[in-house]
């Protein structure tokens, strides 16, 4: 537990700017190849896969740093830890408006990872954990409400920059929002702490041999769910585009995936008393697949822009919801104290397998079509549920106790 040195702050401004700084740093990071890949060809003549492995450098170094998250948040603070996060994007994305040369490109990106792993939203449910104490079980759902908008924020940005100012200009553009708005929210709202050398010792503690299948299970259901959701960042305008949509039509369905985010997340918000955080990451994973599924069909079957919109809104919905399911269980089933580190352990397999989605799946789109890699993807999206399935039954068969009263994931903030 870390122990303030100044008093808390209040639950609602606290989440309203992170909620703030979590929309640039997704907007300006993971969802950056989706719109800036063709600018960026066009210019410097580099082939897409090789752009989008600008993404798979900045999820791998952000994969193998969020392992230590745990450490980071108990050694410097959540303070330290974001600020250290709006600095290392602001950098990552001043390198790649200024690089001209492939290896410039990806040591860019490598800064950017850097910062992904110190501010998006694994780092941000650490904070609030150990800022809001028994508050934050609700406020992390609130603050994935805000985050959820990344896309339908930045998406429409990057496409208004791109056009007038060109793609190097937009990224000079989003570095100076980092500066100039997350940094000062982490100045302001988050307090310096300090850290009790028995907490930390707890921090530290790692799984128990009962936690540990809980863990593994887990830990593969969202390495699988990871694979769709990078894959649907950098693809869904150029699967809209293959069901027959202009760019422009394609990017305006696709804005919808933030409002379907956020929805979603509004509704277990106020249905949280009844949803556990199990229930809810069953429902996030057959959500995510039914709205695949509908995507599928209007690659094969029938072309018409409505059926999209609804695809990509249930499929939006069901992404909103694995994103608290992700920040809830783990807070549920592991305890506070630990939770940064247990975080840090389910994300790094996780982001390894977003570092290498795109990717590969931009490899595959040259070998073949875009209605073959969304049927694969369902198949994964099966395997997911069946896990679930597999987890629900682990944790029935051997409960851990939550370390927290259950009244905490319910109540809500003051």
């Amino acid at each position: 537990m870390l122990r303030m040195t100044t008093d808390s702050p209040r639950p609602g401004p606290l989440v309203w700017g992170l909620g703030i700084a979590q929309i640039l740093a997704w907007g300006s990071s993971y969802y950056w190849p989706a719109l800036f890949t063709a600018a960026v060809a066009a210019e410097t003549g580099w082939s897409a896969t090789v752009i989008v492995s600008g993404l798979t450098v900045g999820l791998s170094v952000s994969g193998i740093l969020t392992r230590g998250l745990g450490h980071r948040m108990h050694r410097w603070g959540p303070r330290r830890v974001m600020v250290a996060g709006a600095m290392l994007l602001a950098a990552g994305l001043v390198g790649l408006g200024l690089a001209h040369h492939l290896m410039a490109y990806w040591l860019a990106w490598a800064v950017l990872g850097a910062g992904m792993a110190c501010g998006l939203y694994d780092a941000g449910f650490a904070t609030l954990a150990a800022v809001l104490k028994e508050k934050s079980a609700l406020t992390i759902a609130r603050l994935t409400l805000l985050g959820g908008l990344a896309s339908t924020v930045c998406w429409p940005i990057s496409h208004f920059l791109i056009e007038t100012i060109g793609w190097r200009a937009a990224c000079f553009v989003y570095a100076g929002l980092h500066v100039s708005v997350s940094l000062p929210i982490f100045l302001r709202l988050l307090p310096k702490q300090a850290v009790t050398p028995v907490a930390a010792a707890r921090a530290v503690a790692g799984p128990t041999a009962a936690e540990r299948p809980l863990m593994l299970t887990m830990g593969a259901i969202l390495v699988l769910q990871t694979l769709l959701s990078a894959t649907m960042a950098v693809h869904l305008p150029g699967l809209l585009q293959a069901s027959g949509l202009s760019l422009t039509g394609a990017v305006a369905i696709a804005a919808w995936l933030g409002p379907a985010q956020v929805v979603a997340r509004a509704v277990q918000t106020l249905l949280t008393a009844r949803l556990t955080p199990l229930a809810t990451l069953f429902i996030a994973v057959g959500a995510a697949g039914c709205g695949l599924a509908l995507l599928l069909l209007t690659l094969t079957v029938w072309s018409w822009p409505l059926l999209a919109v609804v695809g990509v809104l249930i499929y939006g919905a069901g992404n909103g919801l694995l994103t608290i399911a992700k920040g809830t269980l783990p807070l549920q089933l592991f305890g506070r104290e630990r939770y940064a580190r247990v975080l840090g352990h389910l994300a790094a397999p996780s982001l390894i397998a977003q570092a290498l989605a795109p990717l590969l799946l931009t490899w595959a789109l040259t070998q073949t079509a875009m209605s073959g890699l969304v049927g694969g993807l369902v198949a994964l999206v099966a395997v997911s549920l069946g896990l679930t399935a597999v987890l629900g039954r682990q944790v029935k068969a051997a409960p851990v106790p939550s370390p927290l009263p259950a009244e905490s994931l319910h109540r809500p903030s003051r």
